[in-house]
């Protein structure tokens, strides 16, 4: 097995949710950037700051990923974001790129 464990459990848990829930690699930017503070929470002004499109594709993004439980919304804050697991975000930093990456050359 090429990444170990993690790459293992990312391709039984993760895969789905990052490729197939996902179409878009500008939801998927959205991911990677929360994916740099693990599952803590990120506002959507950090989120933006780091962003490559515009803010309605931000918006939209938000919107599908908590709608497909990829992402939570913090209850009692507005505008805050994280993915549910740290395992998630970590899969996300080591091998999301290299998945990509293997599609595209598909």
């Amino acid at each position: 097995m090429t990444g170990g464990a993690i790459d293992a459990i990312g391709d039984r848990y993760y895969v789905n949710a990052f490729y197939d829930k996902i179409k878009s690699d500008e939801y998927r930017e959205v991911l990677a950037i929360m994916a740099e503070n693990l599952n803590s929470w990120v506002t959507k002004a950090e989120i933006r700051s780091k962003f490559s499109g515009d803010d309605s594709i931000l918006s939209n993004a938000l919107t599908a990923l908590t709608t497909r439980k990829i992402i939570l919304k913090n209850p009692s804050k507005i505008g805050e974001y994280r993915l549910q697991h740290s395992g998630f975000a970590l899969w996300i930093k080591l091998f999301g790129n290299r998945l990509k990456d293997k599609i595209s050359s598909s």
